[in-house]
């Protein structure tokens, strides 16, 4: 939703025909099966299907004293209902740049901010499922800064609801940053090249809660195999590196992420995993990046499916290694490698089909042994 230019707004009373609210209404919907085959003593997993993702949302602009953004967004998964956007926010504030009040997500990790629609692979790197904050409640500033190729995020934040990926913590206040820089950038439509740096950070408060990382095998409908617990802590802290590639149907993106977590009564705790992706359009298009946000963005073919027409949409490989470790003294949360492969096909901008192959091997809280993952997805949002 593009912002009315300042010096173009005036009070809605004094401008004929200026509405109070404007904005968009969409949806988006997510379909999944998988086929699982577990090995080597992890116990049976039982293949199924759900409604991944069912999200009917809002976002605009509130005309009061200046123009106001806002975001409502409710979500389904399986038979829960949760909010996930709920916020306000200013635009090109003096210094601050965009400043938000409300639920959304903490600004950490490349993978994580994308949106949900946007991701390469269906479910988003263990390691990042893991670790990065989900949605939380609370307030944030952005910005950015030499002709945007730097851009800067912080918010302060609290327990929220929402999309059930992300760290599991609770009862915590979090202090919650992130840095990007993109230091090279090619926007030529012929051979559109990008380097993308990024440093994630976050501090947690946790006198009265706990802290507690878990991860599924990247396919939504498993379980969760490596898992802490509840570790009763002091504070735990984050620190995220990413990198992104982009050379034109090519991207190349990694993550690496530690947690350092300070117990009640224990020796302290390193908690760690990476991931390294990447992809290719074998109809010649490139990942869309967000300049303003440091993020990927929706692909949109360059000829959308038509059989009439003889039109492909467009056609992507992808593969991905992950690796988390949740072992460390009191902490026996287990180890997990994932090996991700897939395909996805996107009609056009508005439906998408993913298929993928995924080999786990993990020695956890549920056993040591391997899992044969073949799952699918159909998309769609309008």
């Amino acid at each position: 939703m593009p912002w009315v230019p300042e010096e173009a707004w005036r009070p809605p009373l004094f401008v004929e025909g200026q509405p109070i609210v404007r904005g968009t209404v969409g949806l988006k919907l997510q379909v999944d099966g998988a086929a699982y085959h577990a090995v080597s003593g992890l116990p049976d997993v039982a293949d199924g299907g759900e409604l991944r993702r069912g999200r009917l949302f809002t976002e605009g602009e509130l005309y009061i004293v200046r123009p106001i953004a806002f975001k409502l967004e409710f979500g389904v998964t399986k038979e829960s209902l949760f909010l996930n956007d709920f916020y306000l926010g200013l635009r090109d504030l003096p210094v601050v740049g965009t400043f938000k009040i409300g639920q959304m997500k903490a600004p950490f990790s490349l993978d994580r901010l994308a949106s949900s629609m946007d991701t390469t692979f269906m479910e988003r790197a263990a390691p990042v499922d893991a670790f990065a904050p989900g949605y939380l409640a609370g307030l944030s500033i952005q910005n950015h800064d030499l002709d945007g190729r730097v851009t800067g995020a912080l918010g302060w934040f609290s327990d929220g609801t929402g999309d059930d990926t992300g760290d599991v913590s609770g009862s915590l206040s979090r202090l919650v940053g992130r840095v990007t820089w993109r230091q090279y950038d090619d926007a030529s439509p012929a051979l559109p090249r990008m380097v993308h740096l990024g440093l994630g950070a976050s501090h947690v408060f946790s006198s009265s809660g706990s802290i507690r990382y878990r991860s599924r095998p990247e396919s939504h409908l498993a379980p969760h195999l490596v898992d802490t617990g509840e570790i009763d802590a002091k504070m735990a802290g984050l620190v995220g590196l990413e990198a992104a590639v982009i050379h034109g149907p090519l991207s190349v993106q990694g993550e690496g992420i530690v947690a350092l977590v300070d117990p009640h009564g224990g020796d302290p705790l390193m908690l760690w995993g990476f991931y390294l992706a990447g992809s290719w359009f074998l109809t010649g298009e490139s990942r869309p990046y967000d300049r303003r946000m440091g993020v990927f963005s929706a692909v949109v073919p360059r000829e959308p499916f038509s059989i009439r027409d003889g039109r492909p949409g467009a056609w992507e490989c992808a593969v991905r290694w992950s690796s988390v470790d949740l072992d460390d003294g009191q902490a026996r949360g287990g180890r997990m490698g994932i090996l991700s492969t897939g395909l996805n096909w996107y009609l056009d901008r508005h439906w998408r089909v993913s298929v993928e192959y995924l080999f786990t091997h993990v020695d956890g809280p549920a056993g040591e042994g391997s899992l044969h993952t073949v799952q699918s997805r159909v998309q769609v949002r309008f």
